[in-house]
């Protein structure tokens, strides 16, 4: 093997390693932009790295920022949020179609491990922080129920589906595609949750971005 012959093998080697470790930490609910700038600084080196991390990563935590309060309907609906216009609509068609069946309604937005840190207060932490309260001061005007929103950390469907066991939610909604959501790294979530069987899930479809206001919505 010539010198050149090994140097292109082992770029290609780091390469690979760093892509199988920003995918492997990406869809276990990690930071990509983070975890790129780590696994292709660090190559097979950041194997242990993300070991280590793993080892330490607390598990799916929830950060409940307004309680809310109960409405009429016996069941419990969790519907996931990301300020998406696929996630508004899907909110709207669940509220349109339960109505007042819904007793208590959970909108949780998910974060990435980083971004969910309690420790300091990340842009992406502050934007589903305004988008959560958006949503449910509309959803105030349209319904007899007063909506919890909560911060979940993690991959955004075992997030989900453990916030809603744990809760004891009767129904998971979600949008089919979430803001920016690029399944070769992170995974389809609506894939995801469809697939398991912990949970019973609403998936609606729908596109583009709208305000949680918009009346054409």
């Amino acid at each position: 093997m010539t010198t050149l012959t090994f140097v292109e093998a082992a770029i290609a080697g780091w390469i690979v390693v760093a892509s199988a470790v920003l995918v492997f930490m990406t869809r276990r609910g990690h930071s990509p932009t983070r975890w790129a700038a780590i696994a292709f600084v660090l190559g097979p080196f950041s194997v242990l790295f993300a070991a280590w991390t793993r080892h330490r990563s607390p598990r799916i935590r929830s950060t409940t920022l307004q309680w809310g309060a109960q409405g009429p309907g016996p069941l419990s609906v969790l519907v996931g949020i990301d300020g998406s216009g696929a996630a508004h609509r899907a909110l709207g068609a669940a509220i349109e179609t339960l109505g007042d069946r819904i007793g208590h309604l959970t909108l949780a937005y998910v974060l990435d491990f980083e971004a969910a840190a309690k420790h300091r207060e990340s842009p992406a932490r502050t934007e589903a922080r305004r988008v959560l309260d958006a949503e449910a001061t509309a959803i105030g005007e349209r319904l007899a129920v007063q909506p919890r929103t909560v911060l979940l950390a993690g991959s955004p469907a075992a997030a989900l589906v453990d916030h809603a066991r744990e809760a004891g939610d009767d129904l998971l909604v979600i949008g089919t595609h979430g803001r920016g959501e690029a399944d070769w790294l992170q995974g389809s979530v609506a894939a995801d949750l469809a697939e398991q069987r912990a949970v019973r899930v609403l998936i609606f479809g729908g596109g583009g971005t709208v305000k949680p206001d918009d009346p054409a919505s």
